[in-house]
């Protein structure tokens, strides 16, 4: 917010979109979830460390954060909106159609399909932000790519 609020254009923007989307229909739990699988793919130390920690005020288990950080969940239809949402960031939107079906087919509505996507986009943002600006990580540093906090368990299932 430090960083943002440099520009108070961009802070009003991001609290206006951050703030209508948490009231929108995806739940916390999913929201924290396509934080970190965005994070994960922009190589955002800063969001990754942050979301770990507030995934983990909304209910994540560390294998929830580390499946997350994948793009992977148990639920089914939080899956598909992380595979939806890795699709979207590493295409830049460009998906297939099949992205979309594999969306719909595991119950994703239109409404959900949406805020996925611009949550796709809002995380982006903060994450080049953050990555730009070197913001200093004021809380446990979760780095991109390193999965060694990750427990036995989880490494032997994926």
């Amino acid at each position: 917010m430090r960083v943002l609020g440099n520009s108070q254009a961009a802070l009003k923007g991001y609290l206006g979109l951050s703030g209508a989307l948490a009231d929108g229909v995806l739940p916390t739990k999913l929201r924290e979830q396509l934080a970190l699988a965005v994070g994960e793919i922009n190589g955002c130390g800063y969001c990754l460390s942050y979301h770990t920690l507030t995934g983990r005020m909304a209910g994540l288990s560390e294998q929830d954060v580390i499946a997350a950080r994948r793009s992977t969940a148990v639920e089914k239809k939080s899956n598909a909106a992380l595979k939806l949402a890795r699709s979207i960031a590493l295409h830049r939107g460009q998906i297939a159609d099949t992205d979309l079906q594999a969306a719909r087919s595991a119950g994703l509505n239109d409404a959900e399909i949406v805020e996925v996507i611009l949550h796709v986009g809002l995380n982006t943002v903060t994450n080049y932000l953050n990555n730009a600006a070197r913001t200093v990580i004021d809380f446990p540093e979760v780095t991109p790519g390193d999965f060694s906090s990750e427990t036995p368990a989880a490494a032997v299932a994926r």
